[in-house]
């Protein structure tokens, strides 16, 4: 079951990101941004989503752009090691790009790096229908290059229905 996330998520997503292989201060970067997600005195337009099965099995993180309309950008997107390639992270996605396109949203953006570690991730997003639209050299590092993705997104509410409207009957 894929939902949005509550504050008391944050250990599930701390004991999360660890099992992936974040380094410490990558854990508290995500923390950070989950924390300011779920202040009351501060709402944000950030989202955050749990693969919740018997436990969290998965977490994605998305928010605007700033000085952009209507464009997000998918900044963590973690599934539990031993769930991997069981179909959980394309759940996600498709949720995301749902709610975005719901709220409005036109753009999806994903990045990530651009090393022969990270070439099933960035296959895992072409797969999907991410077109590969920038790469930054060395952004992450020396030798370390970002590689931006990109999707257009359902706009309305009409086209969302005829697309239901196609799985259903397909």
């Amino acid at each position: 079951m894929i939902r949005n996330s509550e504050s008391s998520d944050r250990l599930a997503i701390k004991a999360l990101t660890e099992a992936i292989g974040f380094e410490v201060t990558e854990v508290a970067q995500v923390l950070l941004s989950f924390d300011a997600c779920h202040k009351s005195s501060n709402p944000s337009s950030a989202l955050w989503f749990m693969d919740d099965d018997e436990g969290v099995q998965g977490a994605a993180y998305v928010e605007p752009e700033r000085m952009a309309d209507g464009t997000y950008n998918l900044l963590l997107i973690a599934v539990h090691p031993s769930e991997q390639k069981k179909g959980r992270g394309t759940r996600l996605i498709h949720h995301i790009e749902e709610q975005i396109a719901r709220n409005g949203g036109r753009v999806l953006i994903v990045e990530t790096m651009g090393t022969d570690e990270f070439a099933h991730v960035r296959r895992f997003y072409q797969n999907l229908g991410y077109a590969e639209e920038a790469k930054i050299r060395d952004f992450y590092g020396e030798g370390l290059d970002k590689v931006v993705y990109w999707k257009k997104l359902a706009q309305t509410s009409q086209e969302l229905s005829r697309e239901s409207h196609i799985t259903a009957n397909a």
